[in-house]
C-alpha cells in the first residue's frame, strides 16, 4: 500500500529544504523513535550532490506525556567545496512539526491498514502505541519539502519493512 501525493501548492516555489522520515530508528533495539534525515533547500536527502550529505537526526518519543527530544548525529554539508553545517537546518520547531505530521500519519495508516501494526487490530494493543514500539514489524518512509513559506509539502509515503 502507497500512498500518491497530487500537488496543490506552487510546483515553483522556492524549496527551503529537503527531508526523509522514517517512523523507526533503524538498528536501535532499546529506543522508540524516528529517524530524519534533511538537506538545505532542492538538495536531495536520497541521493544528494556529490560531494554532499544530509543532515542526521533522531526524535526520541518515549510516552505520549514526555516531549519529543531531538538528537543530531552528523550536520549536513550543503556545499561540495563548503564546511559542513555546524547547527541543524531546520529550527527545532520545524523539526518537531516535521515529527508530528509524520506521527499524525502514522496512527492513521494503522487503523486503516490491519497489516501495518497486527497487534492494534488483534486487541493486543492500540494504534497509539505504534509509535512507542521499538519492534514494531513495519515503519513508514515519508518524502517532504519545506517550502520557504514554511508549507510542508508531502511527495511520498510508503511502508518500510527493513530493520536496519
Amino acid at each position: 500500500m502507497g500512498l500518491a501525493i497530487v500537488p496543490a501548492y506552487n510546483i515553483n516555489a522556492k524549496i527551503a529544504a529537503n527531508a526523509v522520515v522514517v517512523t523507526r530508528v533503524p538498528n536501535a533495539r532499546t529506543f522508540a523513535g524516528y529517524s530524519l534525515s534533511i538537506n538545505e533547500r532542492n538538495n536531495l536527502v536520497t541521493n544528494p550532490a556529490p560531494g554532499t550529505w544530509s543532515e542526521i537526526s533522531v526524535a526520541m518519543l518515549l510516552t505520549a506525556d514526555t516531549p519529543t527530544s531531538l538528537t543530531y548525529t552528523r550536520f549536513a554539508k550543503p556545499l561540495a567545496d563548503g564546511p559542513a553545517r555546524t547547527s541543524p537546518v531546520l529550527p527545532r520547531e520545524q523539526a518537531l512539526k516535521l515529527t508530528s505530521i509524520a506521527k499524525t500519519v502514522e496512527l492513521a495508516w494503522c487503523k486503516a491498514n490491519p497489516l501495518y501494526y497486527p497487534a492494534a487490530h488483534e486487541g493486543r494493543a492500540t494504534c497509539e502505541y505504534t509509535v512507542w514500539d521499538e519492534m514494531k514489524p513495519r515503519a513508514l518512509d515519508f518524502e517532504f519539502k519545506l517550502l520557504e513559506n514554511g508549507q510542508f509539502v508531502t511527495k511520498q509515503v510508503r511502508e518500510f519493512s527493513g530493520r536496519n
